[in-house]
C-alpha cells in the first residue's frame, strides 16, 4: 500500500514540476521576445537618426546597420553550456546566488549530453569529481536549478529509449 501512496505521490510532483518548468519557459520566451522587440525599436529608431542626419548633411544614409548581438551571455555575465567551477562560482557570487551540486553522478557520455542541452536552454553547468571517483558531479546556480532538473529527466528518458536492453531493470523478449 505505502509503495502504491509512494508511487502516486512521485507522478504527482513529476507532473507539477513539468508544468512550473513549462510556465517557466513559456515567461523565459515572453521576456526573450520583448528584449528583441525593445532591441529592435532601438534599432529603429537609431536608423531613422543616421538617415535624419545624413539627409541634412547631404550624403546618402546606409542601406542596412547591423541589429545587436543579444545572447545569454550579454544577459547573465556567463556563456550558456559548460563552463568552469572557477567562472560558476564568480558569477554566482557577482549575482548573490548561491551554487547547487547535483546529487548524482553522471559519465563523461551524460555530461556531454548535459552540457550541449544546457547550451540550448542557455544555463551555465560545471562539472566536478572527486578524487579517485569516476563520477563527475554538476554545479549549477540555485536559480538554474529547476531547468537543469528537466535536462537531466530529458537525458534519462533519451537513455531509457534509445536502448532499454542494455539496462539491467529491463527484459526484453523478441
Amino acid at each position: 500500500m505505502s509503495e502504491d501512496v509512494t508511487a502516486v505521490s512521485m507522478q504527482v510532483s513529476e507532473k507539477a514540476a513539468e508544468a512550473a518548468l513549462s510556465a517557466f519557459k513559456s515567461v523565459l520566451d515572453s521576456v526573450g521576445r520583448l528584449f528583441r522587440e525593445l532591441l529592435g525599436m532601438e534599432h529603429d529608431r537609431a536608423r531613422a537618426r543616421a538617415q535624419m542626419k545624413a539627409a541634412k548633411s547631404g550624403s546618402q544614409a546606409p542601406e542596412k546597420t547591423k541589429p545587436p548581438n543579444v545572447s545569454a551571455t550579454n544577459l547573465t555575465g556567463i556563456k550558456p553550456g559548460e563552463v568552469s567551477l572557477k567562472d560558476l562560482a564568480e558569477n554566482a557570487r557577482n549575482t548573490g546566488e548561491a551554487l547547487s551540486v547535483a546529487q548524482n553522478g553522471f559519465s563523461q557520455e551524460d555530461r556531454k549530453a548535459i552540457a550541449r542541452t544546457a547550451k540550448k536552454y542557455g544555463i551555465p553547468v560545471a562539472f566536478s569529481n572527486t578524487k579517485g571517483k569516476n563520477n563527475l558531479y554538476a554545479n549549477v546556480r540555485s536559480g538554474d536549478l529547476p531547468i537543469f532538473k528537466q535536462i537531466c529527466t530529458e537525458c534519462i528518458k533519451k537513455k531509457i529509449a534509445a536502448q532499454p536492453e542494455t539496462l539491467g531493470n529491463f527484459k526484453v523478449h523478441p
